[in-house]
This record gives C-alpha cells, structure tokens and sequence, in this order.
C-alpha cells in the first residue's frame, strides 16, 4: 500500500508539473503573442491612415507624399535630425502638423496612437 501512495504522488507530482510548465509556457507566450497583435493593428491602422502619403514602406515616395512633403520614415538623416521621442511622435499623429499632415487624434484611440508611433519605429534605417 506505501508503494501505490508513492506511485500516485509521483504521477499526481508529473501531472502537477507538466500543468504548471505549460501555463508558465503560455503565460511567456502571452506578451509575444499581444505585441504580435499590437504589431499587426498598427500594421494595418497605418495601411489605413498613413500609407496614402507615407508609402506602404515609410518612404513617403507616394503622389501624395510629394505634394504634402510628408515625412520619408526610412531617411536615418531624418531619425538623426529629429530624434523624436514616443511622446513627440504620438503628439503629431494626433494633432497633425503643418503643412497638411491631419490630426487623427479624434479619429483613432490612445492605443492605436501608441501603436502607431512604436511602429514608426520600425522603418528607421530601412
């Protein structure tokens, strides 16, 4: 009979294991599957809204780009000159600028914003 308890908290102990290595497992997968989302939102939010004068590539080499001058996201002389900060990037998106940027502040969320200038990020150096 000692020998079944043994044998019982071994597998209780191995399933309780495997349990606890899987969650740990999804809950590490968690945050890469929320940033792959929130990379693909602001993937498509700026198909949406950005690329008609920003290119789909952030190159601003669009009909629309050239008329407004719009900003060329993959120019490192730009990323060197501005260093624009988070703060400084979710402030333009929202408010617009001069010169015929529009403000989307009122027509996408904080998070998309956020989103948004995170993805610019991306294009710098491309």
């Amino acid at each position: 009979m000692g020998t079944n308890r043994i044998k019982l908290a071994a597998t209780l102990f191995a399933v309780a294991l495997a349990c606890g290595g899987y969650a740990a497992g999804s809950s590490a997968a968690a945050p890469r599957r929320a940033a792959a989302k929130r990379s693909a939102d602001a993937r498509t939010v700026y198909s949406q809204h950005c690329a008609s004068c920003h290119g789909e590539d952030g190159d601003a080499r669009t009909e629309k780009g050239e008329l407004y001058g719009a900003t060329d996201f993959t120019s490192k002389k730009w990323w060197d000159k501005e260093h624009p900060s988070d703060a400084r990037l979710r402030r333009a998106i929202s408010a617009g600028k001069r010169g015929g940027m529009p403000a989307f502040g009122k027509r996408l969320s904080a998070a998309e914003v956020s989103a948004l200038a995170t993805y610019l990020r991306g294009f710098k150096g491309r």
